[in-house]
């Protein structure tokens, strides 16, 4: 599951925003926010950016999400 190339903690309207820059970039991006439905309408809602954006509900699976070395933006 560790194909992502970086990791980013918390969706807000900043980190939202800086998670679909990275995604329409190039780079696969795990992302995760304390509340799941966040988390749900934030992959919903970026359209062809989703294949590049992996949800997740749970730290464990952000984590490994994310190949290693990891890198994560909190």
């Amino acid at each position: 599951m560790s194909n992502c190339d970086i990791g980013l903690l918390g969706l807000g309207t900043m980190g939202a925003a800086l998670a679909a820059n990275i995604a329409d970039n190039g780079f696969d991006i795990a992302v995760y926010n304390r509340t799941t439905a966040v988390t749900r309408a934030f992959k919903a809602d970026t359209g062809a950016l989703s294949d590049r954006i992996t949800a997740t509900e749970s730290l464990a699976d952000f984590v490994a999400a994310i190949a290693k070395p990891r890198a994560i933006i909190l």
